[in-house]
């Protein structure tokens, strides 16, 4: 992308790239710029625009490795049309804030099952909610059953069901007893497996 014949996806990265990330400390403009070209062409033309999108859809919002992270999306999503809630959904700083986080909301993004890209939002929404309810906030149990109910809409349920039966305020407890799973994740794991 750095030479005088790059394709035309790179000057599309790179406008990306200062729309969006030029304002974040720590986003290197030539690591940010390739691995956005590296995302971009396997795909076809009418979906490159997607790997932008992971560094320019909340400007100024999104660390490098939640950039990064959706940055596997397009190419998960590849050909299913759910390429545009790679952005929208998996750089939402309301929602994800850490790389691992952008990297799970690809998987499910692009997960050939999964006919709603918006159930992977709404799992991210859910886990959070969850997690403030039952006093685990931001804790590996927020994260394991945040992992859950993405593995059930994967698996091709609905997110209103998953959502619905498995992390209402009756399933609010995190496990009690080492290595105890939380009843929304059981729930989950159900779901997912039926």
């Amino acid at each position: 992308c750095f030479s005088a014949n790059k394709p035309w996806w790179c000057t599309d990265c790179e406008s990306a790239y200062q729309a969006g990330m030029g304002l974040t400390l720590g986003a290197d403009r030539t690591q940010m710029v390739s691995a956005c070209a590296s995302c971009a062409a396997p795909l076809p033309d009418g979906e490159r625009y997607a790997c932008g999108r992971c560094m320019s859809q909340y400007p100024g919002r999104v660390s490098a490795a939640v950039a990064r992270g959706c940055m596997a999306c397009p190419g998960a999503a590849r050909g299913s049309g759910k390429e545009w809630a790679c952005g929208e959904y998996c750089t939402d700083p309301a929602l994800v804030t850490t790389g691992a986080q952008a990297d799970a909301c690809a998987a499910c993004v692009g997960a050939p099952r999964n006919r709603e890209p918006y159930g992977c939002k709404h799992c991210l929404q859910a886990a959070i909610t969850w997690g403030q309810k039952a006093g685990v906030a931001g804790s590996d149990t927020q994260a394991l059953v945040l992992g859950a109910c993405f593995s059930c809409v994967q698996a091709g349920v609905t997110s209103g069901t998953c959502v619905g039966r498995c992390l209402s305020d009756t399933r609010l407890s995190s496990g009690s007893g080492a290595g105890a799973q939380p009843p929304a994740v059981t729930c989950l794991q159900s779901l997912a497996a039926s």
